[in-house]
């Protein structure tokens, strides 16, 4: 809400992008889908302002971090390593290019504040299944673009529930009710996307709050 009030009520970009891409805008934090590992374990591209538009507003990196996810990402030798961020933004709040692809065309993205028609009804920001974490944009497959799929999974480790904020500023606890919500992996091991789960009330409550038909 700063950013867009600084802004002219322009939303802070979102999406997927890496160092040395030649995109324009910056992301509100730097991170690409889980090739790009340094995203998850080096706070330089949540607080450096040459990586991150956030970073003149949160100076710190813990407000990234959910304090009940305890996930480890192991790296190359096998250490284990924390992951240094927990949300991701609602993809369809000015996505960048690296995220178009998962853009119904059915659907209204956001440019603008403005834009939002029941911003207490569209959720920002997502509490993300650790291991499922990958881009700064939390992505939800619509309906009619993909046959009931979930590509983030949201966070359950809230006693099967997670946390998410809303465009009018409150945030709120829901409580997942589909076991095929819940994920869990090893240590180490990550969790795929385009998980197809038919029929299932979390992810239609979820579609129902990241954007409308046009």
């Amino acid at each position: 809400m700063l950013y867009s009030s600084d802004n002219n009520e322009v939303l802070v970009p979102n999406g997927a992008q890496q160092p040395g891409t030649g995109h324009r805008e910056m992301l509100w934090v730097l991170g690409g889908y889980h090739n790009f590992l340094s995203a998850f374990t080096n706070e330089i591209y949540l607080l450096d302002p040459k990586y991150a538009a956030f970073a003149r507003y949160l100076k710190t990196k813990g407000v990234y971090k959910c304090p009940s996810d305890s996930t480890t990402y192991v790296l190359n030798q096998g250490r284990p390593v924390p992951q240094i961020r927990s949300y991701s933004l609602n993809v369809y709040l000015s996505p960048n290019a690296g995220v178009s692809q998962h853009i119904s065309s059915r659907y209204r993205v956001y440019w603008k504040s403005t834009d939002i028609p029941t911003p207490a009804n569209t959720f920002t920001c997502m509490d993300v299944t650790p291991q499922n974490l990958c881009t700064p944009a939390f992505i939800v497959l619509m309906p009619g673009a993909a046959n009931d799929q979930f590509f983030h999974f949201p966070a359950t480790h809230h006693n099967r529930g997670g946390m998410l904020s809303f465009a009018d500023g409150h945030s709120e606890a829901h409580r997942w009710r589909d076991q095929r919500t819940i994920r869990t992996a090893a240590l180490g091991v990550k969790i795929g996307h385009d998980i197809v789960s038919p029929g299932n009330q979390d992810l239609a409550w979820i579609q129902g709050r990241t954007s409308v038909l046009k």
